[in-house]
Formats: structure tokens, sequence, C-alpha cells
């Protein structure tokens, strides 16, 4: 519910400014080829954006079933794991990233209307956007430009209970 408030937010912000966009929720794979070989053979996936790009370049490609054009927006509602470099365990986190993909050539500015929106969506349900946001402008897609948000969903969902039951809420400071 909140996942698809925050969607349907963002959609509605973006296509006041260009309404070509189109929103493809996504699906990757938990674990991933390589890395820890020595333990499993795989690893546990500590972002997704690897897995956007992948399924970027598929829905993007001449002979994909259903082809898109840019501008669109990948998503992705699931799990990582970050690892504790002292005793090796999983702490499992909760994340909605999302992928802003448009063109090189646009001159609109994305950006702008990306940040709002998203402070004003996680600020009116936790109270602020801080520490729950990363926001940053990706270079290395190869198809154009890429605004990734990252929304602790985790965090989030403790800030917002903090905030009903009266406990202080971290701000950008502390």
């Amino acid at each position: 519910m909140l996942v698809g408030s925050f969607i349907r937010h963002l959609k509605q912000d973006l296509a006041k400014v260009n309404n070509a966009f189109r929103f493809i929720q996504i699906e990757s794979p938990i674990l991933l080829d390589g890395g820890l070989a020595w333990v499993t053979g795989s690893i546990l996936r500590k972002e997704t954006a690897a897995n956007v790009f992948a399924a970027c370049n598929d829905i993007l490609s001449v002979g994909a079933e259903v082809r898109y054009r840019l501008p669109l927006v990948l998503w992705e509602y699931g799990k990582i794991f970050e690892q504790n470099p002292y005793d090796r365990s999983y702490r499992e986190r909760m994340t909605l990233e999302l992928h802003v993909l448009y063109s090189n050539t646009t001159i609109v500015a994305y950006m702008p209307v990306v940040q709002k929106t998203i402070n004003e969506m996680v600020t009116s349900y936790c109270g602020t956007p801080f520490p729950i946001v990363d926001l940053q402008l990706r270079t290395d897609f190869p198809g154009g430009n890429d605004i990734q948000v990252v929304i602790d969903m985790n965090v989030c969902v403790e800030q917002h209970e903090n905030r009903k039951n009266g406990k202080p809420i971290p701000t950008a400071a502390g």
C-alpha cells in the first residue's frame, strides 16, 4: 500500500512534466552469480541497480516482445542484504528502488521534480527524508540519464511508528 502510494505520486508528478513516462515494475533474483564463490557460488544482492540495467537493456532492445522507449521508470520493491564486516553476517533490508531513465538529449530537468516528490512523500509519512532516501544522478547508464532513488523502507516504517508514538525523529544533522 505504501509502495503503491509512492509510485502513484511520482507517476502523477512526472506526468505533469512529460506524460510519455512509463512505469515498469521488475523483479530480480536475490542470489547473484559469482562473488563469494568459496562460500556458496552465489552472493546475496546488495543493490538492484545492475538488475535494473539488465532489465532496461532487455525492454529497450529491438528484439524485445514489447519494445519501450525512453523515458521510463523501472522500479523494484524487495530485499537487499548488507554484510557486517566484523562477523560476515547479513542484515536484510527492504528497499524501494526506482530508476528514472531518460534520453541524454532531454532538455527537461527531471531531477527537481523527482527530488521534490520523493522528499514530500517520505516526509509526509515518516516526518523526514533523512536518512531514508538516497537520490543521485547516475552516469553509468549506457542509454541516457538515470536518476536513482533508493528508499529504505525499514527505516521509513520505523520512523513512522516512532512519529506515531511521539518519539524523536532523526534530522539531516544527526
